[in-house]
């Protein structure tokens, strides 16, 4: 291979071979899902419908941690059963709660809370670059490059997971969704009784640009599943479950992408 890559190294020593391998890497990186989870129509959340359609639970307990205004709520409600179903959604947003409260207020199977998820319970600042923004971070974002500045915060109360389920009677978490701009690793750590339990069937998350802010890698992820014998995928826009292996530094793809942990036995 080392041959093969000297000799093809000699032909791409210029303008366009350069931006020819610019744009077969972008685009093998689509396919691949690296860089498709910013639109549900690309993001192979769709597989996460399957999921939750072959889960032989009565009723699924699911969790949608930053719910924003409904869009994943909307997909549930939209291709599975509702009444199997037992929705807790969390959005710290008051502009995006209010919509989230106008689309699924008169819905008995969702549980709508207005508040964040962390590793602690308490307060914290939400900052945003618009009202009911799906950009809104405990972290306040540099976003220059994309001309976006987060000018708008305001404070919100945090829980846990593991509090909620406590109060709740939440006996197990089916799916735990969770799409909250870099915080991830905190709405895990607040949940660490759940997983120390064994009372978390899979989990779907984004990773990306929000990730560089909070300074989160996604070999704390490898790590945090590894550890707690899960399984690990890669959600490709068609939806098709992509396994990783051992972690690898080429895994460090800040570009929005879907992944979906699941416990061993249930993969």
């Amino acid at each position: 291979m080392s041959v093969i890559k000297r000799f093809a190294s000699l032909f791409t020593g210029n303008q366009l071979s350069q931006q020819l391998l610019e744009y077969n890497v972008r685009f093998s990186q689509y396919l691949m899902g690296i860089g498709a989870g910013t639109r549900p129509h690309t993001s192979g959340e769709m597989s996460l419908v399957r999921y939750l359609r072959s889960h032989n639970a009565a009723p699924i307990c699911v969790f949608d941690v930053g719910a924003n205004v409904g869009q994943f709520s909307g997909l549930i409600r939209s291709h599975c059963d509702i009444r199997r179903m037992q929705l807790h959604c969390f959005e710290p947003s008051a502009d995006a709660f209010a919509r989230l409260q106008e689309v699924n207020g008169d819905v008995a199977q969702i549980t709508l809370n207005r508040c964040a998820l962390g590793a602690e319970p308490g307060t914290a600042t939400l900052y945003s670059d618009r009202p009911a923004s799906g950009l809104s971070s405990l972290t306040r974002r540099n976003l220059e490059h994309v001309g976006k500045e987060m000018t708008l915060s305001q404070e919100v109360s945090v829980r846990t997971v593991d509090d909620y389920c406590e109060e709740n009677q939440i006996d197990r978490i089916h799916l735990l969704k969770i799409d909250v701009e870099g915080h991830e690793q905190d709405v895990l750590t607040g949940a660490r009784r759940m997983f120390a339990e064994d009372r978390v069937d899979a989990v779907t998350f984004e990773f990306g640009g929000c990730n560089i802010d909070s300074r989160t890698y996604f070999r704390d992820f490898h790590s945090f599943f590894r550890d707690r014998d899960m399984e690990l995928f890669r959600i490709t826009p068609r939806g098709y479950l992509r396994q990783l292996g051992p972690y690898a530094e080429t895994q460090e793809q800040f570009l929005t992408t879907n992944f979906l942990a699941m416990r061993r036995r249930a993969a």
